[in-house]
């Protein structure tokens, strides 16, 4: 990925499990459209996709060139599972590093 903007494209596909999607390791997501309509362009640190929802974001690449932690974890329930993928800057020098900022469901304590 270079510096710059990043149209990526969220769907959900399971029922069983709420999940939040997309938290970038120091970036922010502009909502740009859900399930094909455009939407009012918030900025957001995470967010929350529903039953068969899909949102495309503007993920805002504008922090120093290196790897960062892209997290989704379930909400909701009684033990959260998370994945975790690197969202890695083309000229990038520096590996992964850092805390994984917890889940929503840790955040606010539910």
């Amino acid at each position: 990925m270079d510096q710059g903007r990043l149209r990526f494209s969220i769907a959900r596909h399971t029922a069983r499990l709420f999940v939040d999607a997309s938290r970038i390791q120091g970036h922010k997501l502009k909502l740009v459209e859900v399930e094909g309509y455009h939407t009012v362009q918030n900025i957001y640190d995470s967010l929350d996709i529903h039953v068969s929802q899909i949102y495309s974001v503007l993920i805002i690449a504008n922090q120093p060139s290196q790897d960062y932690y892209m997290v989704a974890s379930t909400r909701f329930t009684s033990s959260v599972l998370t994945g975790i993928v690197t969202f890695h800057y083309s000229n990038s020098q520096k590996k992964v590093s850092g805390p994984i900022r917890g889940a929503p469901t840790e955040i606010v304590g539910l």
